[in-house]
């Protein structure tokens, strides 16, 4: 009960610090593929006495952290927790003032719930670090394996999640822990329609197929989470087919034209009047899986004519 007041007072002082705009949450993707992974990942037939430490770290690439949560699962026959979890410096040493702590231990069912660290000072941190340290002591021997979770609350229990500060619930893509390990990312065939962009037109969306490789079915992507050249893929417009009729199963989404062609122009230095463009496209499955593939479109520039200063036409 002591653990769960204590949280209690940390998360109404934690309120006052989030900006207004934290609320209400909501799930998103991230522009890149983040990953979050504990070492060592399991204990086999250790020696009792032995204390050992284990480390969680994070790679969010340019991803802005602005705070994280997971729950920690082990076998509490063969391993106890010493003292209390430590902070990692990642995310402390790029945004200053931070609060890191947790709802509850039990060491008795094995388990750490609501492990968080929040930056204080709004600042973020990007890259890859140590979040948290943990000391256990081998009871038994025997095997305990460690399984990062995320919050009960949360829309995927299965990952720990990460925020942004504008309060964006972000899952982890790659979660590399003591339980069966998917892939780390799957490559997926992508063919966008139409493949030749003009950028002057009027049109109103992008329509994407996306086809898995054996042993993955377009049933299990998570739409919500699919995004192309950092657009999100609208979720009105979605089928499962066969566009290109190769008896191989595929999900169309669609997204906003204009939104991809502001992405592109925003990514281009030098305009030309032709140019192959890289789009690339990234989502997950219902399970621990990530998906991305590339694809290639034509982008047709406006150069206006008779002598006029060279430009693009207004979308």
């Amino acid at each position: 009960m002591e653990g769960k007041a204590v949280f209690a007072t940390m998360m109404s002082l934690l309120l006052m610090f989030m900006p207004a705009s934290s609320f209400p949450i909501q799930s998103a993707i991230a522009s890149d593929i983040t990953l979050i992974a504990i070492f060592p990942a399991s204990v086999e037939d250790g020696s009792p006495g032995m204390i050992f430490r284990v480390e969680i770290v994070v790679d969010v690439g340019t991803n802005q952290l602005w705070m994280w949560v997971l729950n920690l699962r082990w076998n509490p026959s063969v391993l106890e927790l010493v003292g209390e979890p430590i902070e990692g410096p990642f995310l402390k040493n790029q945004a200053g003032a931070t609060a890191f702590f947790w709802r509850e231990i039990n060491s008795v069912e094995g388990y750490l719930d609501e492990l968080l660290c929040v930056s204080l000072t709004g600042a973020t941190a990007m890259g890859v670090g140590v979040i948290a340290m943990l000391d256990f002591k081998v009871l038994a021997r025997g095997d305990s394996v460690f399984t990062l979770l995320g919050p009960y609350e949360a829309k995927d229990p299965t990952r720990p999640l990460w925020l942004d500060s504008s309060g964006n619930e972000y899952s982890f893509d790659i979660v590399v822990d003591g339980g069966p390990q998917p892939p780390t990312v799957i490559s997926a065939t992508v063919d966008i329609d139409p493949d030749a962009l003009k950028l002057w037109s009027k049109g109103r969306w992008i329509t994407a197929y996306i086809e898995l490789p054996e042993g993955y079915s377009v049933n299990d992507i998570i739409v919500s989470s699919i995004k192309l050249d950092s657009v999100l893929a609208d979720l009105e417009h979605t089928e499962i087919g066969d566009h290109d009729s190769d008896n191989i199963p595929d999900l169309m989404v669609k997204f906003s034209r204009a939104e991809i062609v502001s992405s592109i122009l925003n990514e281009v230095e030098t305009p030309s009047k032709f140019l192959n463009t890289t789009l690339t496209l990234i989502g997950r499955l219902h399970d621990r899986t990530s998906l991305k593939g590339n694809c290639i479109v034509k982008t047709i520039y406006f150069t206006p004519m008779y002598g006029r200063t060279k430009g693009i036409f207004p979308i």
